[in-house]
């Protein structure tokens, strides 16, 4: 799960590392995975070919032989692709109710996200620049013994 400021703190689903550049998935694209999970799973167990549609420039397609699936998400001149292998869809169905319930409480709290974000300038500026305590009044030397 992850969310950015560029693309509205809306929420979306990483596939991949860091270093690798992710694919990142909108929650219309993912629960179109969710939708194909086990029809994905079963073809490549039966080594049976499977495609869904390109759905808002989402598509997944299986591979035959080497059990594997990919992934692609095309946007504009820039496409992003991600293959799964059979155990990894598999385990991807297991922890799917887990990533199902993060996207959906992130989406039930978004506005609280949304509040806060627009208020964390003035709460930075607050703890960057502290107003002086009755703490700060009292001399290091009245703790110190003559």
């Amino acid at each position: 799960m992850a969310f950015y400021p560029a693309q509205g703190y809306t929420a979306h689903v990483e596939f991949g590392t860091a270093k690798a550049a992710p694919l990142i998935l909108s929650e219309q694209h993912f629960t179109m995975l969710t939708e194909h999970l086990r029809g994905l799973i079963m073809a490549l167990c039966a080594d049976e070919y499977y495609r869904t549609g390109v759905q808002d420039n989402f598509s997944i397609v299986t591979g035959g032989s080497y059990k594997t699936t990919w992934m692609q998400l095309s946007l504009s001149k820039h496409k992003k692709q991600f293959v799964f292998k059979l155990l990894e869809l598999r385990y991807l169905n297991s922890i799917m109710h887990i990533v199902t319930n993060q996207l959906a409480r992130y989406t039930g709290a978004m506005m609280d996200v949304m509040t806060y974000f627009r208020h964390l300038p003035q709460l930075l500026v607050n703890i960057s620049n502290p107003k002086p305590t009755t703490a700060s009044k009292f001399s290091t030397r009245s703790c110190m013994k003559n």
